[in-house]
């Protein structure tokens, strides 16, 4: 079964191209593969559908995917940015983390915010807005605690 879900995690990362999309909300599984393309949200949503689909219990995670990187100087520079992948339950592993992405399992760059049956209610953010101008700014800062 772990096989399986491997397989089909690196298929979709394979046939569905990365698309960083600003706007809010997650495609449907049809939606992504007719444009062969999606945001990270769209293609782990495609996959819980496809594992769902074949009988086993999938949710949608959304969280942080912080990366590392050298610079020019070999100094480290931690990333981290909104992130969505697949969660599958596999028996004898428990939850395991599938990230569509990169077609690999979720590592310890991987820090879930919220888990849940549905996108929308893994939703980083939300609410309404009646008549009125918004600005909305994010920044976010990673540094390691421990060397």
């Amino acid at each position: 079964m772990l096989g399986d879900m491997m397989a089909i995690n690196r298929g979709i990362a394979r046939q569905v191209s990365y698309q960083r999309r600003l706007e809010p909300g997650v495609w449907s599984p049809e939606e992504t593969l007719r444009n062969g393309a999606g945001s990270c949200r769209d293609s782990a949503w495609l996959f819980v559908n496809m594992a769902r689909y074949l009988g086993h219990a999938a949710r949608f995670v959304s969280g942080y995917l912080i990366q590392s990187a050298l610079t020019a100087d070999t100094e480290e520079v931690l990333t981290g940015e909104l992130h969505a992948w697949a969660q599958i339950f596999i028996p004898e592993r428990g939850w395991l983390g599938f990230d569509t992405t990169s077609g690999l399992l979720t590592g310890e760059g991987h820090i879930p915010l919220a888990v849940a049956a549905r996108p929308e209610n893994a939703a980083p953010v939300s609410g309404l807005l009646d008549r009125c101008n918004a600005t909305f700014n994010v920044s976010m800062k990673v540094e390691r605690l421990f060397t």
